[in-house]
């Protein structure tokens, strides 16, 4: 999978999360999850960088292990 593929797959994940609807979840750990994803979302699709911003890059700025991440999109196709 190509850096480009990596990144899309990010996005898309983040997209998911920004719009997840916290309130749909019956526990108050889930939701409490659900939030930090959507914080992290945000942070992560409004955020501005210069140079190249590569998938490592986006993965550092929402606190995600890159390696995990990367091992996971591999075998699953997302996050």
């Amino acid at each position: 999978m190509s850096e480009t593929e990596l990144i899309l797959t990010i996005i898309q994940q983040a997209v998911i999360d920004l719009k997840t609807d916290i309130t749909k979840f019956k526990t108050k750990q889930a939701r409490i999850e659900a939030q930090i994803r959507k914080e992290r979302a945000e942070k992560w699709l409004m955020s501005k960088s210069k140079g190249r911003m590569t998938f490592d890059w986006y993965c550092n700025l929402i606190d995600l292990d890159s390696n995990w991440a990367r091992q996971k999109i591999k075998k699953n196709g997302h996050l």
